[in-house]
């Protein structure tokens, strides 16, 4: 397959955006000379001669006079060939310069040896593997098994290629990301989706969102537990698990009351997804929610402090329905008010015509 590739004629500019190859030259071009002096390659953009590309290398020895010593390439964007200049200075006239040919070579046979992959040699092969990918999320169905599992191999086989290329092969990002727009582009002229696809996919949407709710609810009420624990004085459990095989009823006064251990930054984090959750729910769902974690928790062992305080967080809590019932009802009281005005004057005005009409 390498063989077969070789024979393909190499994407030069792409080849040429890459830092190894880059490096390549530049170590070419300055041969048996001090690496040190010569440590920056310079890429220009073609300007009138489209057809090639240049570059420079300039020396850093300030003992050199008149830039002697530095060195210019210029590669042919069809055939690859590069060519090397090397800069000499008249010995009776500094100020005039000439470049000179020193040495010439083609790019394929300057990488060829190297742990570079020619651009021809992967585009197809990640292309296949990324619409392969793209083919296997769109046929992906939670209530089928065999689905999830092809979409889960199809991706680990196109992410560990991708990977492979970036950071064993020189491969860039922009090369990858512009592989996959094209690919995408491509995919998705060819897969429009039909009504019926479209309905499945927003089934499978519904679906999905239909058995996260439940977690989200359990998760929302384990971090509301959490920070009424913390209000009620409960500090995290320092028990050991031995200790707590000796005795059922043990187990018993203990089970619910366990806080976890968390730093002022895990809490604020906490306190966030909490405010997340409720801004994104109806405040009846929230209220529930609540309710149901402070009935759990009067069921724990408490002292009467705790008791008290927790009967003053539930009050408070109810207190807060009340007044959102009441905001509530006269926003909708406005808004009837308003509409009645509206019908009214609709039907005062559609009268008024009729009586110009008689």
């Amino acid at each position: 397959m390498h063989k077969e590739a070789k024979e393909m004629p190499l994407d030069i500019e792409v080849l040429m955006n890459r830092e190894k190859v880059q490096n390549l030259i530049r170590q070419y071009a300055i041969g048996n000379k001090e690496e040190e002096k010569f440590p920056k390659i310079e890429m220009e953009k073609p300007l009138k001669d489209k057809d090639a590309l240049f570059f420079s290398i300039t020396s850093t020895d300030t003992a050199t006079n008149w830039g002697a010593g530095d060195l210019k390439g210029k590669i042919n964007m069809k055939t690859g060939r590069i060519n090397i200049y090397k800069r000499e200075i008249d010995g009776e006239n500094w100020s005039k310069n000439s470049w000179v040919l020193q040495k010439e070579t083609n790019l394929q046979e300057l990488i060829k040896d190297q742990d570079i992959s020619p651009t021809f040699a992967y585009t197809k092969e990640m292309s296949q593997k990324y619409e392969a990918y793209l083919q296997s999320q769109k046929n992906e169905n939670p209530e089928q098994t065999n689905t999830i599992l092809d979409r889960i191999i199809a991706e680990q086989n196109y992410f560990t290629f991708k990977e492979d290329l970036v950071q064993e092969h020189g491969l860039s990002k922009e090369e990858v990301k512009g592989i996959e727009r094209q690919v995408m582009k491509v995919f998705h002229q060819g897969n429009e989706r039909t009504p019926e696809e479209k309905f499945k996919e927003a089934y499978k949407q519904q679906l999905q969102e239909a058995l996260e709710e439940p977690q989200a609810e359990q998760t929302y009420k384990d971090q509301y537990k959490q920070e009424v624990l913390k209000q009620l004085g409960f500090s995290p459990s320092k028990e050991k698990a031995k200790e707590k095989e000796e005795s059922k009823d043990k187990e018993k006064t203990t089970s619910g009351v366990q806080m976890k251990k968390e730093t002022p930054e895990e809490r604020e984090k906490r306190l966030q997804q909490m405010k997340e959750f409720e801004s994104k729910q109806p405040f009846s769902k929230v209220y529930q929610l609540k309710k149901e974690v402070l009935k759990e928790l009067k069921d724990l062992p408490l002292t009467d402090a705790q008791k008290a305080k927790l009967t003053q967080l539930e009050k408070a809590l109810d207190q807060e329905k009340k007044s959102y019932d009441e905001d509530h009802s006269k926003e909708t009281g406005i808004k009837k008010f308003f509409k009645g005005a509206k019908e009214k004057k609709a039907a005062k005005k559609k009268r008024a015509e009729y009586e110009l009409e008689r």
